[in-house]
């Protein structure tokens, strides 16, 4: 039996988490599959959340290959959809973001940001390895985030490596993604803390890796698991480092230099288990 299933939506928000962006819905509402929400949920969906039964009483697929959740190799559609709106953007609005994020505009070109004008807001593509398009995200200056219809969750990565030789921070999100670039790390972005493993290993195989990890049970948790994930595929070293701050943003705008954060990760890397920064200032206050 084939699943088809629906984005939830501000009219139809999501039962397990109440949320209205990203989580899916079978179409005979049987079963949710939510990226935030792991108690309650027997199975996790690489890429996509953890599958929650919502009604026991419908037909509950059994097999992986019967979810239909598998990443398509490249949007065509929204491809071109992304290069218009990275044409659009023009210097005042890059600046304008720039400023707003507290992160250099080379940053948000390498990660390819650009504006929609029908959505009054900034784009960031999403992709997997070899730069394949699967997604768009919004994001307006009051830090309002979702994403353009047909897309699929996949990682903000930019356009080429600042440091080709070097290893990879993973952050989650673009803004954060934008602040370790503006700091000169090879870096990429997750849509969210949970999921997106086989995206990951794509990318940074053969690669060391230091994963940035939000300091609260959910975060550490899911950085867990992608650490176990990426340490049994061939990344050559994995850490995971909880930052001092809310997060990468709050130490470049805090005034952080590249230095210091280098050498937290260092010691990130030789350290076993999750290594807490030192690096401890204020949170971030931009949205």
């Amino acid at each position: 039996m084939e699943q088809q299933w629906n984005r939830v939506c501000r009219g139809k928000p999501c039962p397990v988490c109440g949320k209205s962006d990203w989580c899916m819905i079978s179409a005979n509402g049987a079963v949710v599959i939510c990226p935030r929400t792991e108690e309650g949920s027997k199975k996790y969906i690489d890429g996509s959340g953890y599958l929650h039964v919502v009604d026991a009483t419908k037909p509950i697929p059994e097999r992986k290959d019967e979810f239909g959740l598998e990443l398509p190799e490249h949007n065509i559609v929204l491809s071109q959809l992304a290069s218009r709106m990275y044409e659009a953007c023009v210097e005042e609005k890059l600046v304008d973001m720039a400023e707003n994020l507290g992160v250099s505009t080379e940053s948000l070109r390498l990660l390819r940001m650009g504006w929609s004008s029908s959505n009054d807001a900034f784009s960031f593509p999403m992709y997997r390895a070899g730069h394949r398009l699967i997604g768009i995200r919004l994001r307006n200056l009051q830090g309002r985030k979702w994403a353009i219809k047909g897309s699929r969750s996949g990682l903000f990565l930019p356009s080429k490596w600042p440091e080709p030789k070097k290893g990879i921070v993973i952050c989650e999100g673009p803004t954060d993604t934008a602040a370790m670039l503006t700091l000169g790390f090879n870096a990429i972005g997750r849509p969210s803390a949970m999921g997106s493993h086989a995206l990951i290993e794509e990318v940074v195989s053969g690669k060391s890796v230091c994963i940035l990890s939000d300091a609260d049970d959910v975060g550490i948790n899911s950085s867990r698991k992608l650490a176990e994930h990426l340490s049994r595929s061939s990344c050559r070293r994995v850490a995971i480092m909880v930052p001092g701050a809310k997060d990468a943003r709050a130490w470049l705008n805090r005034g952080i230099s590249r230095e210091e954060v280098s050498k937290e990760i260092k010691e990130a890397m030789s350290a076993s288990g999750v290594y807490e920064s030192r690096l401890t200032f204020p949170a971030s206050t931009h949205s």
